[in-house]
């Protein structure tokens, strides 16, 4: 699993955007924080994503989104 966070200069293609990219490619699980107000310009230069919870979030949403993601990624969060 990798997590990386998304911000002003990733919207901009740059800081960290080329991670985002190659762990998009060669890992099942990446997680993207993506701050509020980048998230569009983020967002539409992404693939689709498989899953998404928008924080913050009450403990039984938080669980529900684990729960899904460790029934499509078992081999990434049984570690």
């Amino acid at each position: 699993m990798c997590f990386v966070e998304a911000g002003k200069l990733e919207a901009a293609e740059q800081g960290h955007w080329a991670t985002i990219l190659r762990s998009l490619d060669e890992r099942p699980l990446t997680v993207l924080a993506i701050r509020p107000r980048v998230l569009a310009s983020v967002a539409l230069r992404l693939p689709d994503p498989v899953d998404s919870i928008e924080l913050p979030a009450d403990a039984d949403e938080i669980a529900r989104f684990c729960a899904r993601v460790r029934r499509r990624y078992p081999e990434e969060t049984s570690k």
